[in-house]
């Protein structure tokens, strides 16, 4: 592995840290899951469970997953971190109609039918050739007994290799990977090679984590474009993201953030009249732009790091800083 100087001082201009990965950046199924995923789908199908891949807004099951992500069990998500379910619905519906993304979910249920685990996400096709498709992952969630009992990875893994195989029938290979996640999710994201993203901080002399937030994930006002009940202040949580690479330029994380927020965040079909509905994105979009993009201005790359390699640098002498978000399961 290559050491970071404990002095922290880095040649003028360069405000990311090239460095040697303590683990290899791997593709969104890490193949050493495979086989303990295919054993526990089948122990769970011998002991009475099953697993599904949802496609279809109106599936009972979606409703089903829905409703485990507002349960205690299910993690508790309110106000704040969980549109509401007719979002979903939305987003499912454009499965047919829109070739250029699809919206799953998958669930696994144990053998008294209850939801184990499961992970609600979007695959995207890349937007020029040769660029890549994206991934999202949106909601993930899992049973309290059953964490830690590889489930979670078999929820997750379907929803994975469901948009991989999207993008191979179109003749297109995943490029990124990204999820907005929870302090206490770091490193099972990390087992997917989705990191943390940092930058040089000068003034400081610290790698800085990027620092992000959520949009109002309410109800909007159809007639005025205006947020219902909206938080005093944006939530913040972590962002983690696989590219294949230990760095990422702020010019390409800034489009692929970019399309996400308009994949997810962007409604206007929703609103009565066109200005509502440019209120609704210009709302939603001024949130990236103001307090997640306009700090990056200056900066020219971003360094990935997984919680295990900071670790590593921190006994080097190398410091890191972060903004901590709540505690949760996605």
């Amino acid at each position: 592995m290559a050491l970071l100087k404990a002095s922290l001082v880095l040649p003028p201009g360069v405000d990311a840290v090239p460095y040697t990965p303590t683990q290899p950046r791997m593709t969104a199924v890490p193949p050493e899951h495979v086989d303990d995923v295919r054993k526990l789908i089948y122990d769970l199908i011998q002991q009475g469970g099953s697993f599904e891949v949802i496609g279809n807004p109106n599936a009972p099951g979606l409703k089903d997953f829905y409703e485990f992500l507002q349960s205690m069990d299910g993690g508790g998500f309110g106000a704040g971190e969980l549109e509401p379910i007719e979002a979903f619905q939305y987003e499912m519906s454009r499965n047919v109609a829109d070739m250029s993304g699809r919206y799953m979910c998958s669930i696994v249920r144990d053998q008294d039918g209850k939801i184990a685990s499961g992970a609600y996400g979007s695959v995207h096709a890349e937007q020029a050739p040769g660029t890549g498709g994206l991934f999202f992952m949106r909601f993930t969630a899992t049973e309290k007994t059953q964490r830690k009992t590889g489930v979670s990875k078999a929820a997750d893994d379907l929803v994975f290799s469901q948009a991989e195989e999207w993008l191979h029938k179109r003749g297109q290979q995943l490029r990124y990977c990204g999820a907005e996640c929870v302090e206490s999710s770091e490193r099972y994201w990390n087992s997917y090679g989705m990191y943390r993203l940092y930058y040089w901080d000068q003034k400081k002399e610290c790698l800085r984590e990027l620092e992000y937030y959520l949009p109002h994930l309410g109800s909007w006002d159809q007639a005025t474009g205006e947020p219902v009940d909206a938080l005093e202040q944006p939530q913040p949580e972590h962002y983690q993201l696989f590219c294949g690479h230990n760095v990422i330029s702020v010019e390409e994380f800034s489009a692929v953030l970019r399309r996400m927020w308009r994949e997810w965040y962007v409604h206007r079909e929703n609103f009565a009249n066109p200005q509502a509905a440019e209120a609704h994105e210009r709302q939603v979009m001024d949130l990236l732009e103001t307090r997640i993009l306009t700090p990056l201005r200056g900066i020219s790359q971003l360094s990935l790091f997984s919680q295990e390699e900071r670790e590593s640098y921190g006994k080097f002498g190398m410091r890191f800083e972060s903004e901590e978000s709540p505690s949760g399961q996605n």
